[in-house]
C-alpha cells in the first residue's frame, strides 16, 4: 500500500493514483474513482492528515482493486477511463 510520502506527493499531483487519469490537485482521487468508494471511505478521505486519512487511502485503493499506488491502468467503472479510451 502507499507510503505517507507517496500519498503526500499524490496530493500535489493532477494524476489519479488509482486510474492514472486527471484529478484535481489536493484531491486524493479523481471524482469518478471517488464515487466508486463506499460512503464510509469517502468520509474518511476528508479527515485531517493522520492515521485515519492514511488508512482510508489504503482502503480506497483496495476497494478500487489496486494493489499498488500510481497504477495507470483504468479502474472498471471510472468514467474518466472510459472517455479517455473511447477518445483514442
Amino acid at each position: 500500500m502507499p507510503t505517507k510520502l507517496e500519498i503526500l506527493r499524490s496530493l500535489d499531483s493532477v494524476v489519479c493514483p488509482a486510474c492514472g487519469l486527471v484529478k484535481k490537485r489536493r484531491h486524493t482521487l479523481c471524482k469518478d474513482c471517488f464515487a466508486l468508494l463506499p460512503r464510509r471511505t469517502q468520509c474518511q478521505l476528508y479527515e485531517p492528515m493522520g492515521p485515519v486519512y492514511f488508512d482510508a487511502v489504503s482502503e480506497a485503493m483496495l476497494n478500487l482493486g489496486k494493489a499498488q499506488f500510481w497504477i495507470t491502468t483504468p479502474v472498471p467503472g471510472c468514467l474518466h477511463a472510459v472517455s479517455a479510451r473511447s477518445a483514442t
